[in-house]
């Protein structure tokens, strides 16, 4: 039985030397935004041109240094066939696709299934 921390949104966020950048999975697609400012990836979503705040808080759950690039992320996400997995809200939802996104691109590839990450690449 799943507990109640398990029925939240989770999202990676990446710093790049320019950039902030989020990915996240839901049922209907996987989202990249991309912004020279934290708050904007972090605190909203964007979608069909629309900016749309997030529901609850936003709470940093991990914190680590990446160890690849975002053309990296773009090949991960073909070779894993991301964009064709299906979603299912218990069995493979966001949660998941966020800890096999951050055990590939963390350094020290360790991740706790709860509510958030965020990643650094340097």
């Amino acid at each position: 039985m799943h507990n109640v921390l398990s029925y939240c949104h989770q999202f990676v966020v990446f710093v790049t030397d320019n950039w902030y950048w989020s990915i996240e999975k839901n049922d209907k697609h996987i989202l990249i935004q991309r912004s020279e400012g934290l708050p904007c990836v972090r605190d909203f979503r964007y979608e069909k041109a629309e900016r749309i705040k997030r529901n609850t808080p936003v709470v940093q759950l991990r914190f680590d240094y990446g160890r690849k690039s975002m053309k990296e992320l773009i090949e991960f996400l073909y070779r894993e066939n991301e964009l064709n997995n299906k979603y299912h809200w218990i069995a493979d939802n966001c949660q998941d696709f966020a800890k096999r996104v951050f055990d590939e691109f963390a350094e020290k590839s360790f991740y706790r299934k709860v509510m958030g990450i965020f990643l650094q690449f340097l």
